[in-house]
């Protein structure tokens, strides 16, 4: 009898530790939530794109005074901004630089800092943006999802494509 529950305290400890494994934040994990999102840019896939992000995430972008200034939005908000950004986009271009990752003690939340690049056409006009970017990582439903995300965006002056 012994030998039965020894078993099956193990058991129950292991099952425990795989679920509370799967429940903490990773470099890994923190680093394919932020790739799937670039990645889903890249593609113009704003559907695929918000997958990544909490049902009440909130996004702010701090753009130019000439470009509308500060935006703060709600995740379905942001899914539209991004169809419609998508719609006029004709060609788009990005990189990411200098990705910085801090996960808390109790590996439930993540910041992460990044520098993205973009070059976009529409219209026959190209823009050029860097935007100093922070996304807060945490746990939903035993994925890694953005919580929040700030942008700081520097935009250049246009310039006529060709």
């Amino acid at each position: 009898m012994s030998i039965v529950r020894s078993s099956l305290l193990f058991t129950l400890l292991l099952a425990s530790h795989w679920t509370q494994a799967a429940e903490v934040l990773t470099q890994d994990s923190v680093k394919g939530v932020m790739q799937s999102i670039f990645t889903n840019v890249t593609k113009k896939d704003a559907e695929s794109v918000v997958k990544n992000f909490t049902k009440d995430a909130q996004v702010t972008l701090d753009l130019p005074e000439r470009l509308g200034g500060r935006i703060e939005m709600n995740i379905e908000r942001y899914q539209a901004m991004l169809n419609q950004t998508f719609a006029i986009t004709s060609s788009y271009e990005s990189e990411v630089h200098n990705t910085k990752i801090d996960i808390s003690s109790d590996q439930r939340t993540a910041t992460v800092t990044e520098e993205v690049h973009e070059k976009i056409l529409t219209n026959g006009i190209t823009i050029v943006s860097t935007t100093a970017q922070k996304a807060s990582i945490v746990m939903d439903a035993g994925k890694p999802k953005v919580k929040k995300l700030y942008g700081h965006v520097k935009v250049a002056p246009p310039v006529p494509a060709g």
